[in-house]
């Protein structure tokens, strides 16, 4: 009994000893990725993050969830919509695991770009759809959407 106590503690010790504390010089490095926004989330609700640091974390980020919108807010005050993607021009989005799928999912986020009036990051992600799909009504659909927004004849 006192052994598998011993052990625990000991394990205890080992996880916390090996555990990463994340700081925003170690978040520039990253590329952007899934992995890195969930960095950004432990960064931002780390309570030893200024505020300053928050803003330029949250900047950094390819995808803003529900629980990095609610750290930020926590942090900052400020809200942040909850499924935004990263509003750099020079940010791509992160490689597709399934065409078909992430074709749309883009399609669907240039749709929401275009009701914000936002319209360079819609053909941005119009282009990205069209590229990417497997199919030939959706690369249609993006390439007018393309088409339509850029007037491009």
């Amino acid at each position: 009994m006192k052994l598998k106590i011993i052990i625990a503690i000991l394990a205890l010790l080992a996880i916390t000893a090996n555990a990463k504390i994340v700081n925003l010089d170690d978040l520039d490095r990253m590329i952007t990725s899934g992995e890195k926004d969930y960095y950004i989330w432990k960064f931002i609700s780390s309570p030893n993050t200024t505020t300053e640091d928050a803003k330029k974390a949250i900047e950094q980020a390819s995808y803003v969830n529900g629980s990095m919108a609610k750290a930020y807010e926590a942090k900052t005050g400020i809200h942040i919509k909850a499924g935004t993607f990263c509003k750099t021009s020079d940010c791509a989005p992160p490689p597709p695991s399934n065409n078909s799928v992430q074709g749309n999912r883009y399609f669907y986020q240039g749709i929401k770009f275009v009701k914000n009036n936002e319209l360079q990051q819609a053909i941005n992600y119009f282009d990205y759809s069209r590229k990417i799909t497997d199919k030939p009504q959706d690369r249609d659909r993006a390439t007018f959407w393309v088409y339509l927004l850029s007037k491009d004849k």
